[in-house]
Parts: C-alpha cells; sequence; structure tokens
C-alpha cells in the first residue's frame, strides 16, 4: 500500500510537471498552423501529444487508491487497459506481446482495480521471464473445474477447459463444477520456474 501511495504521488507530480509543457506544446502548434506550416507535421505533434497525455491518464489512474466494492466488472475490458497501458509506456516493446480476448466474455464479480494492478505485475513478470519471447493475455468463458474433478471435454468453442491435471487446479469447495466464469491468463515463453 505504501509503495502504490508513493507511486500515485510521483505519478501526480510527473502529470502535473509534463501537462504544464504540453499544454504550451500544443499551443504553439496551433500557432503554426494557423501561420501555414504543412497540416501533416501540425496533426502528427498533436497526436503524440495526446498519446503523451493518455499515458499521463492512464499511469494517474493505475496508481490511484480505490477501495472498490465488489461489482460486476467487464474482464476484457480490464485485460485491454492493462495491455494498453504497458504498450503506451514501451514496457512491452521487448517481446512479441498479444492479447487475446474471446467476443463472449461475461462480466464477473470482482474489483477492476484490483484486477488491472495484479495483470499489470503478471504482464511486466511474463517480459521479465521471456526476453524476445512471446508474451499472451488472455481472457476467455470458462467452466469451473474443481480441484478434484475429472477433466470435462466439451465441444462447444466458447467454452474453455484448462489443460491441468486435477491436482494443480484450483479448489473452491463453494463454486459447483461447471460454474460459468471466465478464465485470464498470462502465459510466456521463458524457461519457466525450476522444480
Amino acid at each position: 500500500t505504501e509503495k502504490l501511495a508513493s507511486v500515485g504521488r510521483l505519478a501526480a507530480g510527473i502529470a502535473h510537471e509534463v501537462g504544464n509543457p504540453l499544454g504550451a506544446i500544443g499551443t504553439y502548434v496551433e500557432v503554426l498552423r494557423r501561420r501555414g506550416v504543412e497540416a501533416e507535421v501540425t496533426q502528427g505533434v498533436t497526436r503524440e501529444i495526446e498519446r503523451i497525455n493518455r499515458i499521463v491518464r492512464s499511469l494517474l489512474d493505475y496508481s490511484r487508491p480505490h477501495d472498490e466494492a465488489l461489482q460486476p466488472v467487464d474482464p476484457a475490458a480490464v485485460a485491454r487497459a492493462a495491455f494498453q497501458l504497458l504498450q503506451a509506456q514501451g514496457s512491452l516493446k521487448h517481446v512479441r506481446a498479444r492479447l487475446e480476448v474471446a467476443l463472449d466474455v461475461p462480466r464477473i464479480l470482482g474489483r477492476s482495480h484490483a484486477l488491472e494492478q495484479a495483470l499489470v505485475n503478471l504482464l511486466l513478470n511474463a517480459v521479465d521471464a521471456a526476453p524476445g519471447g512471446d508474451v499472451v493475455l488472455g481472457v476467455r468463458r470458462w467452466a469451473y473445474e474443481s480441484g478434484h474433478a475429472a477433466p470435462r471435454r466439451t465441444d462447444d468453442p466458447r467454452w474453455t477447459i484448462f489443460p491441468r491435471p486435477a491436482d494443480r487446479r484450483p479448489s473452491r469447495p463453494d463454486y459447483q463444477p461447471g460454474l460459468p466464469g471466465v478464465l485470464i491468463f498470462v502465459v510466456d515463453s521463458g524457461r519457466g520456474v525450476p522444480r
């Protein structure tokens, strides 16, 4: 919590320090546009200013502490936000990163900010584990399988059965096997963790 609070203070300071010069640059670009500088040049500078603004805003949103109550969350939107945050910051440039989001992902009950923070951390770990390799963030519809259930097969492509042995699956006695939900995963092509 303390680390996140310090990141929040740092992000707020950066937003202020970067925001003022960006506003001034935007004004200068408008002056240049009125003086007849090529539209392609002014549009390019304006586009990059907007990109910097998006990066600063997403950093502020990420670092701002949230005491969210459980609520319906769109996991596909949260995954996209985490992926785009790291992409905009250049954190994914040393890997072949891709986002795989199914079309029919249902909403889940959760905390979107906490989920985004977890995904950002998992993605950064994957980037560290697989330099020059592949990193995938995926979100799919999933039917819950308890740790003691035999693996089920289904021909319905909307449901993913996570291919792990029964003793490696999460076990939640309060969930019934087959309970519809969502599988969110981060996969990398790194060497893995020694046993």
